[in-house]
């Protein structure tokens, strides 16, 4: 599996960052922003999901534990340590070997899934 992504926040400043499965990073940023905290926790649940599976399953990362970070009451704690976890995955990744993949629009990333085996 690849990890994709661009280069920021499209809610924020319209461009895309698309990295774990199907943007979680865009997703808690966010959530965080808007201060929705049931959305917070959704994406929350789903970075550790993929997380959980890449260790497991797909790359032999080491485990992450998210959710011990997320508090609904102080979410940029949480948003903090999750932006941490996402520095420390990207090196566990490098030592793994598995690819990353960059992309500088949208389109790119959608003609690269839509071409690619994940679709």
């Amino acid at each position: 599996m690849d990890f994709m992504y661009l280069d920021s926040v499209p809610e924020i400043t319209n461009k895309f960052n698309i990295d774990l499965q199907g943007g979680e990073k865009n997703k808690i940023i966010w959530s965080i922003a808007m201060k929705d905290k049931s959305y917070a926790f959704l994406a929350a649940m789903d970075a550790q999901n993929y997380l959980d599976e890449m260790a497991a399953e797909h790359c032999g990362t080491r485990k992450f534990d998210l959710m011990q970070h997320f508090d609904a009451d102080n979410l940029d704690t949480f948003k903090d340590a999750f932006l941490t976890a996402m520095d420390e995955y990207r090196t566990e990744y490098d030592k793994v070997g598995c690819k990353v993949l960059k992309f500088d629009t949208f389109d790119e990333v959608y003609i690269h899934y839509m071409n690619s085996s994940a679709y």
